[in-house]
């Protein structure tokens, strides 16, 4: 049952929705058809908890209704329901089966079986690219495209990289590395840096653990790497590369191999600025950048210019400061994740990849007692001397950690 709730989870936030009325191509339909089934068998016994449902309401009450409202406005009412869907519902039902497993298993084996779930997808992956392109950037990633492998498998380095620290078992140190390949595979330049920074945080808020030796072995690939990347192109053979481009930005030599991302994209942001200056108060709608720009693109590749260009100024500071207070209530395991999504979401992806960050942080919000002290906790945790199951693994500021 944990394993099949982790896969949910994980096709969960694939999937990106709980409504398949929103879709029109069959196999995102499908996709979200599945996911709400699995929603629904689960929806009931996650909502009687206040830790879960208090959180969630609260969520819904401030996103839904700013969404809608914005969607009125678009010219392009399908994908604007997509947006509210991910954002709303797509973070809700993936939250809701992590959730569900958490309280089941406490924190550190929900994370234990969502490395499993991800090293499956990885190995599907790999079999599935190897037969129809393994180094074509163009060919999806099984499930996805290179941007949502390339920030999933980010996720899963630094749940690793966390139970390394945790435990100093060497099979997470070896998970590590084959997620960390991963998301060097998919070339995507944002979940690359945003992994970088989010591990060096993560060595940072896990210091005083005094887990030197663990915390040096965690880091020493990832600086060698960083280091390379952004040599001289002659210390590794990048020159064909997207990962090129690193080197280039720091000497300040970006050519014209660079003009599909990284010039495309400071174009857009531009777009956006102007965009925002004109309409500040209001924004042009939700799902309308590309309308109001003049753009070949649908999105502007960041997504705070995004809110800020669609929403308004004022709506997009209120929904990024929610977004700041669910942070700040959730273990710093978490908040590391949570970073990780928030930095590539400046590189990329449109508003719907709030769903990773969020539906993160919505299934790790701190239980109650009485909430999490199920019978497979409790005997999960006693086999891993931890005092409080759901919270098994999981320092929260300001609180003793227990074992």
């Amino acid at each position: 049952m944990n394993m099949l709730l982790a896969a949910a989870f994980y096709f969960a936030l694939v999937a990106g929705g709980l409504l398949p009325f929103t879709e029109t191509e069959p196999i995102y339909l499908a996709a979200k058809s599945i996911s709400l089934a699995g929603f629904l068998a689960v929806v009931f016994s996650v909502v009687k908890r206040r830790s879960f449902a208090v959180p969630m309401l609260a969520f819904l009450g401030i996103a839904v209704p700013l969404l809608l409202w914005s969607a009125l406005r678009s010219s392009d009412v399908t994908y604007a329901l997509q947006k509210v869907d991910a954002i709303a519902f797509g973070t809700v039902g993936a939250a809701a089966f992590f959730y569900r497993l958490r309280e089941r298993a406490g924190m550190a084996n929900a994370f234990d079986r969502l490395l499993w779930v991800a090293l499956a997808v990885l190995t599907a992956t790999i079999g599935y690219k190897l037969a129809f392109g393994f180094w074509d950037r163009s060919v999806r990633f099984f499930l996805n495209g290179p941007i949502v492998f390339g920030w999933l498998m980010g996720s899963m380095c630094l749940i690793a990289l966390n139970r390394l620290i945790a435990t100093g078992a060497s099979r997470y140190f070896l998970a590590a590395m084959v997620f960390f390949s991963a998301t060097v595979w998919t070339m995507s330049k944002g979940a690359i840096v945003a992994l970088l920074a989010s591990a060096a945080m993560l060595a940072v808020v896990n210091l005083r653990h005094r887990a030197f030796g663990r915390i040096a072995l965690m880091l020493a690939p990832l600086l060698l790497l960083a280091a390379l990347l952004f040599s001289s192109g002659s210390a590794l053979p990048l020159n064909d590369t997207r990962l090129a481009a690193f080197s280039r930005i720091l000497t300040n030599e970006i050519d014209k191999s660079d003009e599909g991302s990284i010039v495309t994209r400071l174009d857009m942001l531009d777009q956006s600025a102007d965009l925002i200056r004109k309409h500040y108060a209001l924004g042009v709608g939700l799902a309308n950048w590309q309308t109001a720009s003049g753009s070949q693109f649908e999105y502007p590749h960041n997504v705070y210019a995004e809110l800020a260009a669609e929403f308004g100024l004022p709506i997009a500071m209120m929904l990024l400061l929610t977004l700041a207070t669910m942070i700040g209530r959730v273990a710093n395991e978490t908040r590391v994740i949570a970073l990780f999504f928030l930095i590539a979401s400046g590189f990329s992806g449109d508003a719907s990849y709030l769903r990773f960050p969020l539906a993160f942080i919505l299934a790790s919000w701190p239980l109650h007692r009485s909430a999490h002290e199920t019978p497979a906790a409790r005997h999960w945790a006693r086999n891993q001397g931890h005092r409080h199951p759901g919270e098994a693994g999981v320092s929260y500021p300001g609180r003793a950690r227990h074992g």
